[in-house]
Protein backbone atom coordinates (compact mmCIF):
# COMPACT_ATOMS: atom_id res chain seq x y z
CA UNK A 1 0.00 0.00 0.00
CA UNK A 2 2.88 2.37 0.70
CA UNK A 3 4.06 2.05 -2.87
CA UNK A 4 0.64 2.78 -4.35
CA UNK A 5 0.20 5.87 -2.18
CA UNK A 6 3.78 7.07 -2.80
CA UNK A 7 4.59 6.92 0.91
CA UNK A 8 8.11 5.67 0.23
CA UNK A 9 9.20 9.10 -1.00
CA UNK A 10 7.60 11.40 1.55
CA UNK A 11 9.29 14.77 1.94
CA UNK A 12 6.88 16.21 4.49
CA UNK A 13 7.10 15.81 8.24
CA UNK A 14 4.56 15.83 11.03
CA UNK A 15 1.71 13.40 11.54
CA UNK A 16 -0.91 15.90 10.37
CA UNK A 17 0.92 16.59 7.11
CA UNK A 18 1.62 12.92 6.45
CA UNK A 19 -2.00 11.97 7.14
CA UNK A 20 -3.29 14.70 4.82
CA UNK A 21 -0.79 13.70 2.14
CA UNK A 22 -1.88 10.06 2.36
CA UNK A 23 -5.59 10.93 2.20
CA UNK A 24 -5.04 13.08 -0.88
CA UNK A 25 -3.05 10.34 -2.58
CA UNK A 26 -5.72 7.76 -1.73
CA UNK A 27 -8.41 10.01 -3.22
CA UNK A 28 -6.41 10.49 -6.41
CA UNK A 29 -5.82 6.73 -6.66
CA UNK A 30 -9.54 6.04 -6.19
CA UNK A 31 -10.61 8.65 -8.76
CA UNK A 32 -8.10 7.28 -11.26
CA UNK A 33 -9.39 3.74 -10.80
CA UNK A 34 -13.01 4.88 -11.18
CA UNK A 35 -12.13 6.83 -14.31
CA UNK A 36 -10.47 3.82 -15.92
CA UNK A 37 -13.39 1.59 -14.97
CA UNK A 38 -15.83 4.09 -16.44
CA UNK A 39 -13.93 4.27 -19.72
CA UNK A 40 -13.87 0.48 -19.96
CA UNK A 41 -17.64 0.34 -19.45
CA UNK A 42 -18.23 2.97 -22.16
CA UNK A 43 -16.14 1.12 -24.73
CA UNK A 44 -17.81 -2.21 -23.89
CA UNK A 45 -21.31 -0.94 -24.73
Amino acid sequence: MKTHLTADSLHVWGIQKVTTYQYLNAIVLLVSALSVAGKKNKTAT
